[in-house]
């Protein structure tokens, strides 16, 4: 007998796709539970490194302006104080300076220049040796 041409294959004993008359309800729905509370307990986990990750991220980020803070405080308090702190320092000693001040003092190129030769060696002899 021959078969007719529209009557589909019966399917292989092994196939994987073939259709069982069983219900596998049941044992998919375990399984579909334990997949449901795995991916539950993974995206715990993660969601907790997650937590420490931002946490640290934060505090890195505090820290660095803390120790943008450490620079730049003492360069921009320098800037304020030490100009008027360095005019009352060339006011008081700006006798002993001289020329930096624009102003009299001690002028160091005559005071050398009346300094004779004999008396830098007496001068070195008396140094401690």
């Amino acid at each position: 007998m021959k078969k007719p041409k529209d009557a589909t294959p019966e399917p292989a004993a092994d196939d994987p796709f073939e259709k069982k008359n069983e219900p596998d309800l049941p044992a998919h729905e375990d399984s579909v539970q334990s997949l449901i509370e795995k991916n539950i307990k993974w995206c715990q986990v993660i969601y907790e490194q997650n937590r420490k990750i931002k946490r640290r991220l934060t505090m890195m980020v505090v820290g660095n302006y803390l120790r943008l803070f450490l620079i730049i405080a003492p360069i921009v308090l320098a800037v304020i104080y030490l100009p008027p702190i360095i005019e009352k320092l060339l006011a008081t000693y700006g006798g002993l300076l001289g020329n930096l001040t624009g102003g009299g003092g001690l002028p160091l190129q005559e005071i050398l220049s009346q300094v004779k030769p004999d008396q830098i060696q007496e001068l070195l002899k008396s140094l401690p040796q």
